[in-house]
């Protein structure tokens, strides 16, 4: 056995007599894992090729049963798999969002297999950057493609409650894919909780300190604006390299939030720093491009973003070079 194979468990070097025929249920012998390329909490990741029709590129994500039933997630788990099954079956799918193309399952694993994104996650590209943040026109494509992503889920009344750099994957064409589920909300899922621990998890305590909306930190009901704070809070840190509500606990940049205490640097955008302030307000329906504010379309059409054509976003060539 070779060091590359030596490094994946053996349930995921399954007999190739295992594998399916013809067009029946897909196994785990139906991929072969080529490494791993990240790991969380309950998890590991790795990239793995199909071994049938087109031999396809994919991420396999390995959850562990045990540990998941241990830390309470299983009902997170199942949740993030319904919200994206269900967005699988939409067509015409987003192109900017991670899709979900088979879940999987053994004695101790829960498998999902995804959309594979080459160039792993925006933060580190991010990282490579001069100073540590996007050109003006990179940000502003970047983040056309992050806001029509999250303009679908709410067109599905699916939040996804933890935007940030570090769940937004770069893919071969350069393009974004939202990913990480975990904190998920679908608000027409109505058959798996009673109204009771329903509204718990809607107004539940969930997300990354400095994303996070003064609705959140007030245990308040939340909605699609609380995606469209976060929105803002990246855009700002796509153009600065630095985060907008950054202090040393996340206590104080509680605090921070609440008091929506930011500054810009001398040479912010004025259209991006226009539009960043009209997001960033304490009360969610006064926002830009929430439902009671003109709606979805008032972010899209705001002058930040006037050179993007909407129509055309995921057929044009992507701006963002990868440094090594």
């Amino acid at each position: 056995m070779d060091e590359e194979n030596h490094l994946i468990p053996a349930n995921l070097r399954p007999p190739e007599s295992s594998r399916s025929v013809g067009n029946g249920p897909k196994t785990l012998a139906d991929y072969k894992i080529v490494k791993e390329i990240g790991e969380g909490s309950f998890s590991v990741v790795y990239s793995a090729k199909e071994l049938f029709g087109n031999n396809r590129t994919v991420a396999m994500k390995m959850c562990f049963k045990r540990q998941l039933i241990k830390e309470d997630f299983v009902t997170q788990v199942h949740r993030e798999k319904r919200t994206l099954a269900r967005l699988a079956c939409n067509k015409p799918a987003n192109p900017f969002i991670i899709t979900l193309y088979q879940t999987l399952q053994d004695s101790e694993h829960l498998y999902f297999v995804f959309s594979y994104a080459q160039h792993g996650d925006l933060l580190q590209i991010m990282l490579k950057e001069e100073g540590q943040k996007f050109s003006y026109d990179v940000a502003k494509f970047l983040l056309a493609q992050i806001l029509s992503g999250v303009q679908y889920l709410h067109s599905f009344s699916i939040l996804h409650r933890d935007l940030k750099p570090e769940n937004i994957l770069i893919t071969d064409k350069k393009y974004v894919l939202i990913s990480d589920f975990g904190c998920v909300k679908d608000l027409e899922d109505k058959t798996v909780e009673p109204p009771r621990l329903r509204k718990r998890r809607t107004t539940s305590f969930v997300g990354t300190a400095q994303y996070m909306a003064p609705e959140m930190l007030k245990g308040e009901a939340i909605g699609p604006s609380l995606d469209i704070w976060s929105f803002a809070v990246v855009a700002y840190q796509l153009l600065t390299g630095n985060h907008c509500f950054h202090e040393e606990t996340e206590y104080l940049i509680y605090k921070r939030i609440q008091r929506i205490d930011h500054t810009f640097p001398d040479d912010f955008p004025e259209d991006a720093k226009d539009m960043v302030n009209k997001i960033l307000i304490e009360d969610p329906q006064q926002r830009l491009g929430a439902s009671e504010n003109e709606g979805p379309s008032a972010l899209r059409d705001h002058t930040f973003f006037q050179s993007i054509n909407w129509e055309t976003l995921g057929e044009i060539e992507s701006p963002l070079v990868i440094k090594e």
